[in-house]
């Protein structure tokens, strides 16, 4: 199996290589991808480890940040001197051996100069580095990963059961002959409700025209963001993915980053990229028998799932398609490929798709709004919610479920009353109007930064703009990406975050996300060197 070696300096860059590493795993499999924290096991001998992978690596990424060159000890030697530095030795190692080595120049870093280096080193001046500025991450490494696949054919491996990606790439995988497990892809999902209301009957609506096999193979559910169409596309494919109509299935979560903050020209072209990222994703969780390469998958994928035929049916969701563009584009392919059909495809938007089959989706009713505003209100016996309150919280969240539970949490962290909440974000006035999101998402901000303190809410809350929209941690690397010094002060305000629900823990509290609505409220317009926290 082919090995790629990230190389990084913890005190320079060790963001940024954990966000490349993650996402060369999405693309190659986190077997194919060594970092050292996150690929050894507690225990490993660390010059052991190393030294191994080192020895069967075949390419080196070296993260190169602000501070790779000039970073010094306490004694004012830089550490690319010292006699002993695993960064300089790595590369030496890498360059001796003759494998591919590849420099990341992050935050519009200069290539190093040979007059910068040591002598074991000065042969990385003269390699092609690949500058990647913090906004295009995602796009820069599926270039490298398409450069990697192209000069290393043993990276060309369609992945294994064992290489799902680490994150980003939420699937499943329904053996057509042998289910191993009927509800394994509920894992994958980044959903964080335990129970519903008021969709039965629209549930069973999408179920029947997606046993209908001479109907719309494409059925799109759009609505404004927050009313529920994740959780909406996540309980039908519960309910009907694993029934006799299919065989095979894949959920996927569009990952269009920082479209609002680009010109249209960047959003085309980052919207192209992303988009075929997608079509590999699904090829891998549906484990069909074709290359992960961007470049080659929309002819490959409508291929592969035409051979499939009528004997394998597949259900595939494709969620949060958050621009117009990006929704027709989706279309588009779909149209074109004939051979999709008899396959259904499931997609959420926030903008019609006519002409094709598609459900307007606003949120609960009046009575579901108030039966869920109760049933959150049920977690603090403290709470007692009369039916003026509950009146209060439809009324003010117009039945939106995400802005529902964001009341009542900001009710029980601050121990306030339910008309206390609405009153203080109303301000007197007698509508919230459209920005109660805002309203709402300050106050909780302003809440958990009350609790652990401006500093730690910053650094919890700015790791989700490091990564793209519907992407997920783990609870290790939600921690070493926030990088607050101990784990006590993290999981103290992971807590708190999770209690305002800010952050969204699924899969039994192993991983964790936050609403795209969040993420753009606190992520919009971040800087070139990183992720800044606004409200």
């Amino acid at each position: 199996m082919a090995l790629v070696f990230i190389n990084y300096r913890l005190v320079d860059a060790m963001y940024g290589a954990d966000a490349v590493a993650a996402l060369l795993a999405e693309y190659l499999g986190r077997q194919q991808v060594f970092l050292d924290h996150d690929s050894m096991a507690p225990g490993d001998d660390y010059p052991t480890a190393i030294r191994s992978a080192l020895s069967r690596c075949d390419a080196l990424v070296a993260i190169i940040g602000p501070r790779w060159l000039t970073a010094a000890d306490n004694d004012g030697v830089r550490l690319l001197d010292r006699q002993r530095d695993w960064v300089r030795d790595e590369i030496a190692e890498a360059l001796a051996r003759r494998v591919r080595v590849v420099p990341i120049l992050l935050r519009d870093v200069p290539a190093p100069t040979a007059a910068d280096l040591p002598g074991s080193i000065k042969g990385l001046a003269r390699i092609q580095a690949r500058p990647v500025p913090f906004r295009e991450l995602g796009a820069r490494v599926r270039e490298l990963v398409d450069d990697l696949v192209r000069t290393i054919p043993a990276l060309r491996a369609p992945l294994t059961n064992s290489d799902v990606p680490l994150s980003g790439a939420e699937g499943m995988l329904v053996d057509g002959t042998a289910r191993s497990s009927a509800m394994e892809w509920t894992k994958f999902a980044v959903v964080d409700h335990e129970k519903v209301f008021g969709i039965g009957s629209i549930i069973e609506k999408i179920g029947r025209r997606l046993c209908n096999h001479d109907g719309d193979w494409i059925i799109s559910i759009f609505g404004a963001g927050g009313v529920g169409k994740t959780t909406l596309a996540y309980e039908t494919a519960k309910r009907y993915a694993t029934s006799k109509e299919f065989q095979r299935a894949a959920w996927v979560s569009a990952k269009f980053t920082h479209l609002t903050s680009l010109g249209e020209i960047e959003k085309r072209r980052r919207t192209v990229i992303d988009w075929r990222d997608i079509l590999v994703s699904i090829a891998q969780q549906l484990r069909l028998d074709i290359e992960p390469v961007a470049s080659l998958i929309e002819q490959r994928l409508a291929s592969a799932l035409s051979e499939l035929g009528k004997s394998e049916r597949c259900l595939i969701v494709i969620d949060n398609l958050e621009t117009i563009q990006d929704a027709r584009m989706a279309i588009e392919y779909l149209r074109r490929e004939s051979g999709i059909r008899p396959h259904k495809v499931v997609l959420t938007t926030r903008q019609s798709v006519m002409p094709y089959r598609e459900l307007r989706w606003d949120g609960l009713d009046r009575d579901a709004a108030r039966e869920y505003a109760n049933y959150l209100g049920q977690d603090d016996p403290t709470l007692e919610l009369d039916s003026i309150d509950l009146d209060e919280v439809v009324s003010a969240s117009e039945c939106i479920p995400l802005l529902i539970k964001l009341v009542v949490s900001l009710a029980i962290f601050e121990r306030r009353s339910i008309r206390d909440v609405i009153a203080h974000i109303r301000n007197g006035g007698k509508s919230l109007g459209a920005s109660i999101g805002s309203y709402l998402y300050a106050e909780a901000l302003t809440s958990l930064e009350a609790k652990v303190g401006t500093a730690t809410s910053v650094k919890i809350m700015n790791v989700f703009c490091g990564r793209t929209a519907g992407d997920y941690f783990t609870a290790d690397e939600f921690y070493h990406l926030s990088r607050i010094p101990d784990r006590e002060t993290f999981d103290l305000a992971k807590a708190a975050a999770s209690q305002l629900a800010l952050v969204r823990a699924f899969d039994g509290n192993t991983k964790f996300t936050i609403h795209s609505l969040l993420r753009e409220f606190i992520c919009t317009d971040a800087p070139e060197d990183g992720p800044r926290f606004h409200k």
